[in-house]
């Protein structure tokens, strides 16, 4: 009678356990995304950079100011000329986007999905964030390897150089 309580709760641990995004998983991206160059901005993203960092976010839900250049974006782009910048962006006004973050001079092309698949199909609703409205992960060839601390450029700066030395 006890072992038919204790396997439903075993199965249910884990199936949850590698169910969940724990964000060293391969990033999926849809077909739906759509490519966005801003004015100022090269015409690619460099999907097969070894280094990226992907920064999701939805617009509607939280503020683009962590996309102005307080947070040191063009200072980034040209210490690390090598770490591919994949930034996807989700939301329901793709023009507001466009203007705000040319204003803002967020100096790399980005992906705009309307459809929220971007963050279902990766399933960054079981990631361990609190806000899941912006989720920066560090990328190693395509695969979430570990967070990205990308609002205070110091942090993000150390985690890059132990990430790039580690190639050396």
């Amino acid at each position: 009678m006890f072992s038919n309580y204790i396997r439903p709760i075993l199965v249910f641990l884990i199936f949850g356990i590698f169910s969940c995004n724990n964000g060293k998983s391969p990033i999926i991206y849809p077909e739906g995304l759509e490519f966005l160059s801003l004015e100022n901005t090269s015409d690619s993203i460099c999907m097969t950079c070894g280094n990226q960092i992907l920064i999701y976010h939805n617009f509607d839900e939280s503020s683009l100011y962590i996309f102005s250049p307080k947070f040191q974006w063009a200072e980034l782009k040209r210490k690390y000329p090598d770490v591919g910048i994949v930034s996807v962006f989700e939301g329901n006004d793709k023009e507001f986007l466009i203007k705000e973050l040319t204003k803002l001079e967020y100096p790399w092309p980005v992906f705009y999905d309307k459809n929220r698949q971007f963050f279902s199909l990766n399933k960054f609703d079981t990631v361990d964030k609190k806000n899941k409205n912006f989720i920066p992960f560090h990328l190693k060839n395509g695969t979430a390897i570990d967070y990205a601390e990308v609002g205070v450029f110091p942090y993000l700066e150390e985690e890059l150089n132990k990430i790039l030395k580690v190639e050396d």
